[in-house]
């Protein structure tokens, strides 16, 4: 059970715990009931909580193993999804730019990378949409691109 927190993806108030089940390269399989219900992720897995806003640090967290290299990058268009043998490609290479890079996973229950990414305080950026995605390399598991997240600079 992880207590409810801001690492967590779903916020829990008064409610006796949160389970989070994670399965590397595929969502997990549950079988049976679970109570409360579980949060399912498929690891690498990104995630924001808020969007983007000019003048202000974004933050995006990347779940994945305990040691694991972590490399994130942002490019003003999509990918259609392209298959590489890391998993299905969500960003446009060629406009890509790197957000970060070699970020290691620390120890502990819930390993995670935070990446911090300063927002010029530049209106002409607001309404923005750009996409972002991550590359994790665990120390014995085979590498794999996360999910992609679609963010509008507010």
């Amino acid at each position: 059970m992880i207590p409810p927190g801001p690492w967590s993806p779903q916020f829990s108030s008064g409610a006796p715990g949160y389970v989070r089940l994670d399965a590397w390269g595929a969502p997990p399989t549950i079988q049976g009931t679970v109570d409360p219900a579980p949060t399912a992720l498929e690891l690498p897995h990104l995630r924001t909580l808020l969007p983007p806003r000019i003048g202000t640090t974004w933050i995006c967290n990347v779940f994945a193993p305990e040691g694991a290299a972590v490399f994130v990058a942002a490019s003003p268009t999509p990918d259609n999804g392209t298959p590489t043998p890391f998993g299905p490609l969500g960003i446009d290479l060629p406009s890509a730019t790197i957000l970060a890079y070699t970020a290691i996973t620390p120890p502990g229950h819930d390993p995670f990378v935070t990446v911090s990414t300063p927002v010029p305080n530049s209106p002409p950026l607001v309404g923005l949409t750009f996409w972002v995605q991550s590359l994790v390399v665990p120390p014995a598991l085979p590498a794999r691109l996360s999910n992609t997240l679609a963010v509008v600079v507010q």
